[in-house]
């Protein structure tokens, strides 16, 4: 089966499957109950990156799973300050959608077999995770590492030199 066609099969089964969930929910009301405790708006934009990664997956399309793992962590980072009411933290947790881009570059390399992806992609999450450390320190988020959370800063920066070197 060619690509194109898997891509529509696969959509068409989406749609039809999105179609009968919300019939079902409809026709039984304690299954609208218990779906109305997750139909936040950040519970549908992880809905909507796992439809992407479902879609992925289906059809075998690795590139999916970047704007899949991309909507999801947003998802995620909404559903994360709604909960914790701290709207604040947006100062910092933007640093964490790289690193969602990067999971998804790891999966794209895993259902495509690439290498180079995988590798890119745990860069991505390295380099997302450290500077949301980063960030979160700075800004009052992470106090765990206390007055010395600049030597991330340092250590970041001996990263990038030590990758420059070694590339060449």
């Amino acid at each position: 089966m060619e690509s194109k066609q898997r891509s529509r099969l696969a959509f068409g089964l989406i749609v039809l499957l999105v179609g009968l969930w919300l019939l079902a929910v409809q026709l039984f009301p304690a299954l609208r109950n218990w779906a109305q405790l997750f139909s936040t708006g950040s519970m549908i934009v992880i809905g909507a990156g796992g439809l992407l990664l479902l879609v992925g997956l289906i059809t075998r399309d690795g590139n999916l799973m970047v704007p899949g793992c991309v909507i999801a962590s947003v998802g995620g980072i909404i559903l994360a300050t709604e909960t914790a009411g701290s709207h604040l933290s947006w100062s910092y947790a933007w640093t964490l959608i790289p690193g969602g881009a990067g999971v998804g570059e790891v999966l794209a390399g895993l259902l495509n077999s690439e290498r180079g992806r995988i590798g890119r992609g745990l860069n991505t999450i390295a380099a997302s995770l450290l500077l949301f450390v980063i960030f979160a320190s700075f800004f009052g988020g992470l106090t765990w590492l206390g007055p010395y959370w600049p030597a991330l800063v340092i250590v970041a920066g001996l990263w990038l030199l030590v990758r420059a070197f070694w590339r060449k």
